[in-house]
């Protein structure tokens, strides 16, 4: 309870920052873009803010069920209500920009 306590008030990034950078330089590896380092690190903060948010809502599911541990279930739920939320957000964007040409 205190390490969660100390991690919520603190500000640094919880990825190691070279680790990170070696996953997207993997992801990326066939398309042979270089990235700046501000740009990895708005990334990084962008999926840890993603991934925080999934692991608060998969918890949520967890209280609601009156239950203490996050099952794996509900975590993949979660994920397959994240996912899709993204394909629905990808597939309004493209609607309208269909309508604003």
């Amino acid at each position: 309870a205190n390490e969660i306590r100390r991690l919520q008030q603190s500000t640094y990034l919880l990825m190691p920052r070279v680790a990170f950078a070696r996953l997207v330089r993997e992801v990326v590896h066939d398309t042979g873009d270089r990235s700046a380092p501000a740009a990895l690190a708005t990334l990084q903060q962008a999926t840890e803010a993603f991934l925080i948010g999934l692991y608060e809502d998969s918890y949520y599911t967890t209280l609601v069920s009156k239950r203490v541990t996050l099952m794996k279930r509900k975590f993949q739920f979660m994920c397959s209500r994240y996912e899709d939320d993204v394909l629905y957000k990808q597939k309004a964007s493209k609607a309208a920009a269909a309508v604003a040409a």
